[in-house]
């Protein structure tokens, strides 16, 4: 089923529950706990993160290769640079 709901914001407002930060897995199990009878699939997820990224509004850390930790950006004048930007 095709979800009607805007997927960047509920990403965010799961993330501001959260108090900010928390691994992609768990974001899962939040969307679906929270929205079960709504289906978003890995890539509208990564879809979703990387916009939300872009527009400066969280920050997508890789910590395995399966795992990876969200971050929302409190500071506005924060800037994260990729590994081999530095």
């Amino acid at each position: 089923m095709k979800s009607q709901l805007p997927l960047r914001s509920a990403i965010v407002e799961i993330l501001r529950e959260k108090d900010g930060v928390m691994l992609d897995g768990d974001l899962l199990i939040a969307l679906k706990s929270k929205y079960g009878d709504l289906y978003f699939s890995a890539g509208e997820i990564n879809k979703a993160l990387i916009a939300l990224e872009t527009q400066g509004l969280v920050h997508v850390q890789t910590i395995t290769r399966h795992k990876r930790r969200i971050m929302t950006i409190k500071d506005k004048d924060a800037i994260y640079m990729g590994v081999e930007e530095d």
